[in-house]
């Protein structure tokens, strides 16, 4: 079955701009105060997993303390859909025409749908299996709900949002994935393509001081290998 990543990419990066803008605090205070050693450590523990009764547990697709997080079967197919909070919540039962289950005391506040996740999964699996991915998906995103079908990696990379924003870049016979960061003024793009296999030896070589006939002699006794590799 398809699979989630292992977390969601905001953890990471925040994670990681956490840890870059200590390193500069480090590295003004070291200029200002020579004499003092920073020691930086960056807490990669999110808070919210000590608050979930499912701390020890394995949940798979599930998220430990949001719920519905999740994929869910369709007609057609599966469709991921998160809700971070209660407004979303009813927000999402009015969309697929169950108002009523965002008022259910079992299922109203986020703490009892975690405690309830089971028989709230049953209810949306009994709802999404009338409607197909696609059409619910995009109904659900106009509406400001996170969702999506659960694409094949060809379907992805063909998708009209991964078309539009220029995902896929091509050069000579390179083809690959653009940069996911993007600037309005300063448009990243693709200058020069990847190095085929020991494609610069040569030039690494001749900066080391090596000569030509140092380098063929590397070449024909297998220390250096060539474009055409033996494997």
């Amino acid at each position: 079955d398809p699979s989630t990543l292992g977390a969601p990419h905001i953890d990471p990066l925040a994670t990681l701009e956490k840890g870059v803008s200590g390193l500069r605090l480090a590295c003004l205070a070291d200029d200002m105060m020579p004499d003092l050693a920073p020691d930086v450590r960056v807490n990669c523990v999110a808070p919210s997993l000590i608050r979930t009764p499912l701390a020890t547990a394995l949940t798979g697709n599930e998220h430990p303390n949001l719920v519905p997080y999740s994929m869910f079967p369709a007609r057609d197919g599966d469709i991921f859909m998160g809700v971070g909070n209660d407004g979303t919540f009813r927000k999402l039962c009015r969309e697929l025409g169950k108002p009523e289950l965002g008022t259910d005391p079992r299922l109203a506040r986020s703490r009892d749908r975690v405690a309830n996740r089971d028989a709230l999964r049953a209810e949306l699996v009994a709802i999404l299996k009338d409607h197909d991915s696609e059409p619910l998906c995009r109904r659900l995103l106009a509406a400001g709900l996170p969702a999506g079908p659960v694409q094949s990696i060809d379907k992805a990379l063909q998708n009209e949002h991964t078309k539009f924003r220029g995902d896929i870049i091509e050069k000579d016979w390179y083809k690959g994935i653009a940069s996911p960061i993007r600037f309005d003024r300063t448009k990243a793009s693709l200058r020069h393509v990847p190095p085929k296999f020991s494609e610069h030896a040569d030039e690494v070589l001749a900066g080391f001081g090596y000569s030509t006939a140092e380098i063929a002699d590397l070449k024909a006794s297998g220390v250096v290998s060539g474009p055409e590799r033996k494997r």
